[in-house]
């Protein structure tokens, strides 16, 4: 595949055309850090084309391009989903921080407990 700069229009339209984020790296010529990157640019930034930028873990994996209310739908559930078990394991991780540290542990504390 020929290395192209990278256009949203390089995202294909509609969730059967979903290309994953490796075909994009190897479109693009970028790492998988740098396309992710991208792909948050896109999806942030309004370009009047009437799509979302859409993408799903789930079979057909990777990302597209829609208009389509329940496709949209569907992406804003799943990634509110994750996103809401993402700040519950936070919050917990917070939780157990703060105990510690009122309890003046340090790091290096915890790792020499985890290590020795």
């Amino acid at each position: 595949m020929a290395k192209r700069a990278p256009e949203r229009s390089h995202i294909p339209i509609g969730r059967s055309n979903a290309i994953s984020r490796a075909q994009l790296s190897g479109c693009w010529g970028c790492s998988d850090r740098v396309t992710r990157h991208i792909i948050a640019n896109f999806r942030a930034e309004h370009d009047g084309d009437g799509y979302a930028i859409l993408s799903s873990a789930h079979d057909p994996a990777g990302y597209w391009r829609s208009a389509d209310p329940e496709e949209i739908a569907a992406f804003i559930r799943e990634n509110e989903a994750r996103a809401r078990n993402t700040f519950l394991a936070l919050h917990e991780a917070k939780r157990i921080l703060s105990e510690l540290q009122h309890k003046g542990q340090t790091a290096f504390d915890l790792y020499g407990e985890v290590s020795g």
